[in-house]
C-alpha cells in the first residue's frame, strides 16, 4: 500500500529499529515497523524524523496491528519547527492532539493536509501562532462533524470559513491584531471544550 504520512511520534524498538506513530490521509492514525532505521550505515530510506512528511510504501504486519515501512521517500522536514521554544511546544500540542483525536485507519485528509500546510508555513506565513491554532481547531471539528450548531454572526461565519479555506495565505486577509487573534483561539477552545474534545496540557490549549 503507498500512502503518504507524517511522523508524530517515535519510540525505539530494540538497537536498532524504530515504531514509528504517523497520521496518514488514506488511513487515519497508524503505527509503522522501520526495521534498521537506527542503522548508522546504508539506510534503506531517509533518516527518520519527527514531523517528517513521506511518501511510503507499507505492507501489514502478520499479527495485522501495524505496518511494515518496506519503501520511503522524504517529502517536506520541518526541521525547523526546533528553532525556537514556541515551534517546539506548537509541534508537540498538535502531534499529542492529532494522535488522541484521529482514529485507526479512518481517513482524516482534510485535517490531515491542513496540519501539513501549517507546519510547512508556520514561520513564514505572518499569521501569529493562535491564528494556526485556530484553523487546525475548525477544520478538525467541521471533519469530525463536531462543530456544534450554533448561530452566528456574519463576520464569524466569515473567519470560520476563511480558516477552513485550502489557501492558508487568506488567513492575512483577516487582517485581525494579535490580541483578536489571541480571542479568536480562545473562542474556538471554547467551542472545542463544548463539543467533549480531549485536549492536551499545554499552553497552545490554554483558554486563558
Amino acid at each position: 500500500m503507498d500512502t503518504e504520512l507524517i511522523i508524530l511520534r517515535t519510540v525505539n524498538y530494540g538497537e536498532t529499529s524504530l515504531i514509528l506513530h504517523c497520521l496518514s490521509p488514506d488511513l487515519g492514525r497508524i503505527s509503522v515497523m522501520a526495521r534498521g532505521a537506527k542503522k548508522l550505515s546504508k539506510k534503506a530510506y531517509p533518516e527518520i524524523g519527527l514531523f517528517r512528511v513521506y511518501s511510503a510504501s507499507l505492507s501489514k504486519t502478520a499479527q495485522g496491528d501495524m505496518y511494515n515501512l518496506t519503501s520511503v521517500e522524504l517529502q517536506q522536514q520541518n526541521d525547523r519547527l526546533a528553532s525556537s521554544p514556541s515551534l517546539i511546544e506548537f509541534s508537540g500540542a498538535f502531534s499529542q492532539f492529532s494522535l488522541s483525536g484521529s482514529f485507526e485507519e479512518v481517513p482524516s485528509p482534510v485535517y490531515y493536509y491542513c496540519l501539513i500546510d501549517c507546519l510547512q508555513k508556520i514561520e513564514t506565513n505572518k499569521t501569529p501562532i493562535n491564528g494556526w491554532i485556530s484553523r487546525l481547531i475548525v477544520t478538525y471539528l467541521m471533519e469530525q462533524g463536531l462543530f456544534p450548531d450554533i448561530q452566528l454572526s456574519q463576520q464569524q461565519k466569515t473567519i470560520i470559513n476563511t480558516l477552513l479555506d485550502k489557501n492558508s495565505n487568506n488567513l492575512e486577509s483577516l487582517d485581525l491584531k494579535e490580541d483578536q487573534w489571541r480571542e479568536l483561539k480562545i473562542w474556538t477552545l471554547k467551542i472545542a471544550v463544548f463539543s467533549e474534545i480531549d485536549l492536551p496540557k499545554s499552553p497552545c490549549f490554554n483558554c486563558c
